[in-house]
């Protein structure tokens, strides 16, 4: 039989991926709802418009992490001040101590 400490992480684990997933649907559900007011929009300006010829644009996800040029302006400043030059993965690990971005 499982260790109790196991299946307490692993119910844990599965509440907070089904948390996540609930608040995505309810985000979808909310972006679905936007997008149908621009659509309609749209067709009260241009009847004739095909929507299906509109492409969704790419969202970036790293956004949230670094403001416009800072990554490149931190990843300058460690080369700068290094004593020796530096592996890729070292470069990373000193970019990532200061936003407390776990590793993977």
């Amino acid at each position: 039989m499982a260790e109790s400490h196991v299946i307490t992480a692993l119910v844990s684990k599965h509440s907070e991926l089904a948390g996540q997933i609930q608040h995505y649907q309810q985000e979808i559900a909310r972006l679905n709802k936007s997008l149908g007011h621009v659509e309609a929009t749209i067709k009260v300006f241009e009847p004739e418009y095909d929507l299906r010829t509109v492409s969704p644009k790419r969202t970036t996800g790293n956004a949230r992490l670094f403001k416009p040029r800072e990554c490149q302006m931190m990843v300058l400043d460690i080369l700068r001040v290094a004593s020796e030059p530096l592996t890729t993965t070292a470069i990373t690990d000193k970019v990532q101590e200061p936003k407390r971005v776990p590793r993977l």
